[in-house]
């Protein structure tokens, strides 16, 4: 039972990146992840236009994939986190980190519950990045095109490549 919806959900220790399900077993639970559905879609309503686009973004924080913040909302998935932002699109961002570290989902996941991202700091990408070096953890971050615009001039071609219309920025680490 997940403390914050209060709907059941199951993951599979070890894999908990692997996704989850939902175990909605009666219709108290069926209320409480429409009423969460609602709270989505009219706390959010840039991000959040249709009843079924709420449902999903209801449906994934139950199973713990998504975070609800003052502004925004944080997707956590098998290989990569997103952060978008209701009012403010220059303020989203992504990371990409490889599908097969099943312990990233809970790198992300303790960072939260021990307090070292929490509120607010959930939104910026600078304390999620101070959080994985620390760490030690690989990621990508996934540049937009303001960001491409900057840093272009300055990353030649062994350091970038080209993703859905973004850049994808490795991060080496020195060991």
């Amino acid at each position: 039972m997940r403390a914050f919806t209060g709907i059941e959900c199951l993951k599979v220790k070890g894999s908990e990146n692997n996704g989850s399900w939902l175990m909605v077993s009666d219709r108290q639970q069926l209320k409480k992840l429409q009423e969460l559905a609602d709270l989505y879609q009219k706390t959010y309503p840039n991000l959040v236009k249709t009843s079924g686009v709420a449902m999903g973004f209801a449906q994934a924080e139950a199973a713990g994939n998504a975070v609800r913040t003052p502004n925004g909302i944080l997707m956590i998935a098998c290989n990569g986190m997103e952060y978008m932002d209701d009012t403010d699109t220059s303020r989203d961002w992504a990371i990409l980190y490889s599908i097969d570290d099943a312990q990233m989902y809970m790198e992300i996941m303790d960072a939260m519950a021990q307090g070292y991202i929490t509120g607010k700091n959930i939104e910026d990408f600078s304390k999620w990045e101070e959080y994985f070096e620390d760490k030690e953890l690989e990621f990508d971050k996934v540049l937009s095109d303001e960001e491409l615009e900057t840093f272009g001039k300055v990353l030649s071609d062994n350091h970038w490549q080209r993703s859905r219309g973004n850049i994808r920025l490795r991060r080496f680490h020195n060991y």
